[in-house]
């Protein structure tokens, strides 16, 4: 993965950056908080999604830089593809154009010395494990060497037990799938549970053959157990039945203290009818009004207005009186009388209209009436029916004798299933003793083969000669040709002096020697060295020569320093970066910052 040039905006401390690389290794130095991590940790999280263990939509939201509303990184790669990510506030990471990759060992191994260092001997066998040819468990190699520690050929398997057999198969797939660790500690848990079982074993004792319930005493080998269970059966159908009739009863006793209630508060709101004929004498007032009011229309029509002819009568008279002559009037009126018959029908219709709306109340206060009667009576009715049933006096004692049989029924076939579980359990045992006497000695053997003195090492001690020629490579130019390997055990020495004793330089060196072999295993060709400025000028220019022998091993060499001044590289396959102040430029164009 050759990295041509790398844009960070808005990235923790930087604003605005734009690394244009051509050369195969290139230095960026600077002064103290100059951005040299964040420059790392930036091309770090672009083709990864990782830097400084933050994971999280929330956790990385804190890689935008103060003031910025995004932090995005976009790489271009030699073949022309670019890797963008870009991270808001509000929204996760999202990564445009080409995708990120993932290597096959962890990122922070390519950019940090320290890292597998730092890592317990666990972590750092299981990492191994997983990169060396020769430690990456095979099937039929894990099973080979299984079968050679028990002493067995492939011929000689079948003379295994199909549980031996089982256990073998199960074993070599786990250390395969989940590494031998994993592997042992299943041997182990196996081993402890034969033990288990034969203690169990052991203590297996025929069990008893009587039981006694109440007055009866049952012989368990006679108690047919499916007799036991239909009777079971039947019992509880009788239990429902009585369960449901007393439901039943009690249902029945809360709604008629229900209705003794509503009947209660029916009455006390009860009220009067209309008394006597109301309704009857109402009607005959409301007809006789109407009569008056109709004599007193009619009256009303046979007063007519005075009419007044023109003074020539018209071709077709609209009155039954002959055309008199012009200006005569023909008609009599009163209006004196007129206006007494006038507000003798307003008042006799007043007086009809209070008639109808006293008719009216009085029929709805009779339908009321009649309807609170009626619903007493219906209710009175359901009461007196609830009231005639009695529910049975003997229900509960039903039930408790129903529970009484019910329960030495179950305890009867509770003593017949143990009894033959027991029996089986006393039978069997004397069988599988010596069975299980032969598992334990296999899972031991198991357990041992599988332990990390066995043949986790013994694939170590093989596998180990293609790791130590490329520590071999990195110490002749970073130790001056002292000898650092890796031991068997997984423990790191140089000239014979364990990693614990070295200086902090060495220490850092044996890094960068673990960070090239690591990435040569896992095919891997980005490494990016942190923290140089640790090295005294001697060891410098041995990790430069070191640097310059691998180039062709790696398609980008990313390097970081910490300085107050930078010189332009000798070396045209090393370009060298000055960065301050969040800005980058090589060292000739130093003086433009």
């Amino acid at each position: 993965m050759r990295i041509n040039n790398v844009k960070i905006r808005h990235f923790l401390g930087l604003e605005s950056l734009n690394l244009n690389l051509q050369a195969p290794v290139n230095l960026i130095v600077g002064p103290n908080e100059a951005g040299k991590s964040s420059v790392r940790d930036a091309i770090l999280w672009c083709l990864t999604g990782q830097a400084r263990g933050l994971k999280t939509h929330q956790e990385q939201a804190a890689l935008i830089r103060n003031g910025g509303k995004a932090a995005e990184v976009a790489i271009t790669l030699a073949d022309g593809r670019t890797i963008t990510r870009r991270k808001t506030p509000k929204s996760p990471a999202a990564v445009n154009g080409a995708e990120g990759f993932t290597p096959a060992v962890w990122p922070e191994l390519l950019c940090d010395p320290f890292t597998f260092l730092s890592w317990p001997e666990g972590a750092r066998r299981d990492l191994l494990f997983s990169l060396i040819p020769g430690l990456t468990p095979k099937t039929e190699d894990i099973a080979n060497r299984l079968l050679s520690r028990l002493n067995l050929s492939e011929e000689k398997t079948a003379g295994l037990e199909p549980a031996e057999f089982d256990a073998v198969n199960r074993l070599v797939s786990l250390a395969v799938q989940r590494g031998f660790p994993q592997a042992e500690k299943e041997a182990v848990v196996m081993r402890r549970e034969a033990k288990r079982l034969k203690e169990s074993l052991s203590q297996a004792q025929e069990p008893e053959t009587k039981l006694t319930l109440g007055e009866h005493t049952y012989v368990l080998p006679d108690v047919d157990r499916d007799t036991v269970t239909a009777t079971l059966q039947d019992l509880e159908k009788q239990r429902d039945a009585l369960l449901r009739a007393k439901g039943r009863q009690e249902a029945d006793k809360a709604r008629a203290t229900a209705l003794e209630t509503e009947l209660s508060n029916l009455k006390a709101n009860l009220f009067e009818p209309p008394k006597g004929n109301l309704l009857e004498e109402l009607q005959e007032e409301i007809n006789s009004l109407k009569i008056e009011m109709a004599d007193i229309q009619a009256t009303l029509r046979a007063y007519k207005a005075p009419e007044v002819f023109p003074a020539i009568c018209p071709a077709i008279l609209t009155t039954a009186t002959p055309c008199p002559r012009a200006g005569e009037t023909v008609g009599d009126s009163d209006p004196t009388k007129v206006k007494e018959l006038h507000d003798s029908l307003v008042k006799y219709q007043e007086a009809l209209t209070n008639t109808e709306k006293a008719l009216k109340d009085a029929t709805a206060q009779a339908t009321n009436h009649k309807r609170l009667v009626d619903q007493i009576a219906e209710l009175e009715k359901e009461l007196a029916s609830l009231n005639k049933e009695d529910p049975s006096d003997d229900t509960d004692k039903q039930l408790v004798a129903l529970d009484r049989r019910l329960d030495n029924g179950r305890a009867l076939l509770h003593a017949v299933e143990n009894f033959r579980f027991e029996k089986d359990r006393a039978d069997q045992a004397r069988v599988q003793l010596e069975a299980v006497e032969k598992e334990i000695a296999l899972y031991d053997s198991l357990a041992k083969a599988l332990a990390p003195n066995g043949i986790p090492s013994q694939m170590i001690a093989e596998a180990l000669e293609p790791v130590n020629d490329l520590l071999a490579v990195a110490s002749s130019q970073l130790f001056s040709g002292r000898s650092l390997i890796l031991t068997e055990s997984l423990d790191i020495e140089l000239s014979g002096s364990p990693f614990a004793t070295l200086s902090k330089s060495a220490r850092f060196r044996v890094g960068v020697a673990f960070q090239f072999v690591l990435a040569k295993l896992a095919g891997e060709r980005l490494l990016m060295i942190d923290e140089t400025d640790i090295l005294d000028p001697l060891n410098r220019a041995a990790l430069t020569n070191f640097l310059l022998d691998i180039r062709e091993d790696f398609d980008s060499i990313i390097v970081f320093a910490t300085s107050s001044r930078a010189y332009p590289s000798p070396y045209p396959d090393i370009q060298v970066w000055w960065l301050e102040d969040g800005r980058i430029a090589p060292v000739a164009q130093k003086a433009a910052l």
